[in-house]
């Protein structure tokens, strides 16, 4: 990668300049001003109350750990990959067991809402309906998912929650810190990865799974790039949710990206096993419930818009 990257600087580094344009027309706009106002609740501890008051909730429906309802809603709010992130330092900090970390894993696997409904429906599709519909299957693949997941394992952990509002001195700008590194390191992973599809799509290696999905997708988008599209969905969501939006059918096109995102692609699915291999969650079990999972989010999908849209 770095001997291609050092033959073809201009080349690799325009299509890093992309990834960043992704970032700053998508992504900032709709995830900085949540990640600073979830941080800012998580600080004041709003966010500790709602979550204490739903741990009987998680028992009940996930046969889940106390803490759960704490890493759900902030996987849910914030998105990727803070649920496998705060997953990981549960695990460090003797809240959960390794078959906690388990359990919970694709349940607070998330993407947040206001990317969801905002970025992708509002500004990639231009229809909020469509990115309303997506976030509820999307969130229902979640809870399916950990509800199976529960019901299948022994009986929770039984620590205790009790999470302590941190006394900041400077509250404001260690929220402000804190959301300005969040969002450039997310920044960062998409830059990285355009450069790392365009590598691949040089090489041609992944041309029979393009002509495959062609084959089968091709005759229902109209579109005869649309394998293309979901490889590099495949590699980073943002970047083919970017390039799928472009369809002429938009609720098919939503169908597409809800797999895709549900999935997450391998950018985000590589931070996500980072944190979970502290509670060692082991990485081909965590991608093949991921799939599982984005199938069931596309089911889902499609009977919303056959009913609604």
């Amino acid at each position: 990668m770095i001997g291609l990257i050092l033959f073809k600087p201009q080349e690799y580094t325009a299509e890093a300049l992309k990834g960043f344009e992704v970032w700053y027309r998508f992504v900032l706009p709709a995830l900085f001003p949540f990640f600073y106002i979830t941080k800012l609740l998580t600080s004041l501890g709003m966010i500790e109350r709602i979550a204490t008051k739903c741990q009987f909730l998680t028992a009940k429906l996930f046969n889940a750990p106390p803490i759960t309802a704490h890493i759900m809603l902030m996987s849910y709010l914030s998105g990727y990959p803070i649920g496998a992130k705060l997953i990981g330092e549960s695990y460090d900090s003797g809240l959960i067991s390794k078959e906690d970390g388990e359990k919970i894993s694709i349940l607070c696997s998330s993407s947040g809402l206001i990317f969801i409904i905002g970025t992708i429906g509002g500004l990639m599709l231009g229809a909020i309906g469509i990115g309303i519909a997506l976030y509820v299957a999307h969130l229902l693949s979640c809870l399916i998912m950990g509800i199976v997941m529960g019901r299948k394992s022994k009986k929770p952990s039984s620590f205790a929650y009790s999470l302590q509002v941190k006394n900041y001195d400077d509250i404001l700008g260690e929220t402000i810190y804190s959301s300005v590194i969040s969002i450039l390191i997310v920044g960062g992973y998409i830059s990285l990865f355009y450069m790392v599809f365009h590598m691949v799509d040089k090489t041609q290696i992944l041309m029979p799974l393009e002509w495959l999905i062609n084959q089968v997708l091709t005759p229902i988008t109209g579109s005869e790039d649309v394998g293309s599209h979901i490889i590099q969905g495949l590699f980073e969501a943002t970047q083919g949710c970017a390039s799928i939006a472009k369809l002429d059918n938009k609720v098919i096109a939503g169908g597409i990206m809800c797999g895709i995102i549900t999935f997450g692609g391998l950018s985000i699915n590589l931070q996500a096993m980072t944190y979970l291999s502290k509670a060692k969650i082991k990485p081909i079990k965590y991608l093949l419930r991921k799939v599982i999972q984005s199938a069931l989010a596309v089911g889902i999908y499609s009977i919303i818009a056959v009913i609604f849209l």
